[in-house]
């Protein structure tokens, strides 16, 4: 980093300036949308250059003028008239929303406007570059449990359905199976001869328990995972909410937790979006703070009282 943007990200780190620039964006961006002239027919709209580029921007929601600049240049007669078209098509319902007074308490439109507000204040928080490596390093000690590194098993079954059988006879059927297979000492890739067909497939290789959970539930999830690895070793049977299984464990990884290097990228990446969020937090909070709040409205005495009996002892 140079010595200019070390000051530059430090100036940004104060909740004063994050204000100011939020502001001068929005006049910019004001001064950019608005062509209203007082003087002007109110009838009459103007196409340019600058409302076709700032249309362009808004359409596709990424405020870059050089990129919107190529876009127009680049497009064929026909592309351009139907932008032309879209944009006179919006202005003039736009206009006649105002006229008639729809854009007066209508709660949806305040919702749009402030997410705009937002919108512009996460702009700016992107445009300060990208965190430093401190910045990396810092957010991955703080937050390294949520980079854990679940445990795997990779492992193959022979199932009999309980909704076919019903689960005591499923479970009889496993068990007569089980001897077979042992005797035959049938190895991982013949699991798909045997058995019923099962649901969510055969054959899991490195699944987190999760995803074990998700196909098996719960019980049985907890029970392969304590199976030890052997190859041609086939277990059960074990029950699950489908019917009966018979299971044989070849590989199991322990969960663990990895070193920032093996995970770099991604927590480049979301360190750099939790930056961005913060950044943008501040600046409207910063707006907030700006105000002066009276809050007039008190509450009843016996709405006060309902609320303090229905709130639960500590």
């Amino acid at each position: 980093m140079t010595k200019a943007q070390a000051v530059m990200t430090s100036l940004f780190k104060e909740p004063l300036l994050h204000f100011l620039i939020l502001a001068v964006g929005m006049f910019g961006l004001h001064s950019a949308v608005s062509h209203e002239d007082p003087n002007a027919d109110a009838k009459r709209i103007v196409v340019d250059r600058d409302s076709l580029l700032t249309f362009i921007q808004y359409r596709t929601k990424s405020f870059e003028p050089v990129t919107a600049q190529r876009q127009l240049d680049g497009l064929s007669e026909e592309s351009l008239r139907k932008l032309i078209d879209d944009y006179v098509r919006e202005e003039a319902l736009y206009r006649e929303a105002r006229n008639l007074g729809l854009d007066r308490d209508d709660y949806v439109i305040k919702r749009r406007l402030i997410q705009k507000v937002d919108y512009v204040a996460r702009g700016f928080a992107e445009s300060f570059g990208d965190i430093t490596e401190e910045d990396v390093r810092a957010y991955f000690a703080e937050n390294r449990q949520d980079y854990f590194i679940e445990p795997r098993i990779t492992f193959t079954h022979v199932f009999y359905s309980a909704e076919r059988h019903g689960a005591d006879a499923a479970m009889r059927l496993a068990r007569q199976k089980l001897d077979e297979l042992r005797q035959a000492n049938t190895a991982f890739p013949d699991a798909s001869k045997h058995g019923e067909r099962f649901l969510y497939g055969m054959n899991y290789v490195e699944r987190s328990r999760f995803y074990v959970e998700s196909h098996f539930g719960p019980q049985m999830a907890a029970q392969v995972f304590t199976l030890e690895p052997a190859d041609s070793v086939w277990r059960g049977p074990i029950a699950s909410r489908h019917g009966a299984h018979l299971v044989m464990v070849t590989q199991k990884q322990p969960g663990r937790m990895p070193g920032l290097e093996e995970v770099k990228s991604r927590v480049t990446d979301e360190a750099q979006r939790a930056l961005i969020a913060e950044r943008a937090q501040e600046a409207a909070q910063q707006i907030v703070d700006s105000y002066d709040v009276d809050i007039v409205y008190e509450r009843p005495e016996d709405e006060v009282a309902s609320a303090e009996q229905e709130e639960p002892a500590q």
